[in-house]
């Protein structure tokens, strides 16, 4: 007894096989210029080591600005028409922020949280040997150009970049109102290597004044 195999089957299968290799193929093409057109392009050297210039980002799907926490990563548009901004949320509403110039010339920023008693310094790796020409802040608009703590207003945030000498930050623009923020990173999705969710903190965080 022979069993007999009908080719129609086969093709049959081989078709839906190919059908589905050029859904997933198409539709991972069309998931990719969505994502592209989407994403926020770093540029410049002002967020560095953090990000390079020409790295794209994703935004939260699903953001409210009353949800910013310190040292998130957010895209902003300060100036209505220009291109985005992305920097680090370094002061929150109500904070005290100022930033002193050392006798080297190096940059220092410090915060009296709202609310606390006590001062804190900012301290991170990234501002090492990258913060060698800072600029005294704030004026009460939050730009520098004093030699002065100044307070966020409600309503609004301090921006900073992670390489201070490169960026045109808060200290430029002043104070940026939430409604200014247009989200918070979320995605790395180039270059390729680095694809994945990012660390918000960044190793930022608050130390006591000394």
């Amino acid at each position: 007894m022979t069993t007999s195999v009908d080719p129609r089957g086969n093709a049959t299968v081989a078709r839906r096989i190919l059908i589905g290799f050029g859904v997933l193929l198409v539709g991972s093409l069309v998931a990719l210029v969505v994502a592209i057109t989407l994403s926020q392009k770093i540029d410049g050297s002002s967020m560095r080591p953090s990000f390079g210039d020409g790295d794209r980002v994703l935004l939260e799907p699903f953001f409210d600005s009353a949800d910013l926490q310190r040292f998130d990563v957010v895209a902003a548009r300060p100036t209505p028409g220009a291109p985005a901004i992305v920097k680090r949320v370094i002061g929150l509403p109500g904070d005290r922020v100022r930033v002193e110039v050392r006798p080297d010339g190096t940059g220092a920023l410090h915060l009296l949280p709202s609310g606390a008693s006590r001062w804190q310094t900012v301290e991170t790796r990234a501002w090492a040997g990258q913060w060698k020409s800072a600029r005294a802040c704030c004026l009460g608009s939050g730009k520098a150009g004093q030699d002065a703590e100044a307070v966020v207003p409600a309503g609004s945030v301090f921006l900073l970049g992670d390489n201070p000498d490169q960026s045109d930050d808060s200290r430029a623009y002043g104070w940026i109102r939430k409604e200014q923020v247009l989200g918070r990173l979320w995605l790395r999705i180039y270059p390729l290597g680095e694809f994945g969710s990012l660390d918000q903190t960044g190793g930022f965080r608050l130390t006591p004044k000394s």
